[in-house]
């Protein structure tokens, strides 16, 4: 188990002027959702890409429902795809505010 400052470090290690500053701060319902049973925008990232890894990790078994299945999977995957796609969207929004921010003087 990592002590509270080897966790501190793997989070705001690579950012310390930004940890000093944020570090304290709670995320608003803007990103957690209104309650505990919420779906958040990380949950929903971190379900997005687990199940991608698996597809992955077991293309051969993929590829073979899909030889034998119905449409069904093949839509799933489309879904799955599109969802990777939403999350790219909001990591490159977000890339793109956080640049401009930086370069505001």
């Amino acid at each position: 188990m990592l002590t509270e400052h080897a966790m501190y470090e793997r989070e705001w290690g690579r950012f310390p002027e930004l940890g000093k500053l944020l570090s304290n701060k709670q995320l608003t319902v803007r990103w957690t959702g209104v309650s505990s049973v919420s779906d958040s925008i990380f949950d929903q990232v971190v379900r997005l890409l687990k199940i991608y890894a698996l597809v992955e990790d077991y293309s051969g078994d993929v590829e073979s429902a899909l030889l034998t299945s119905t449409p069904s999977i093949r839509d799933e995957l489309s879904s799955l795809s599109q969802g990777l796609q939403w999350a790219a969207d909001r990591f490159s929004e977000a890339s793109r505010q956080i640049e401009e921010r930086a370069r505001r003087k």
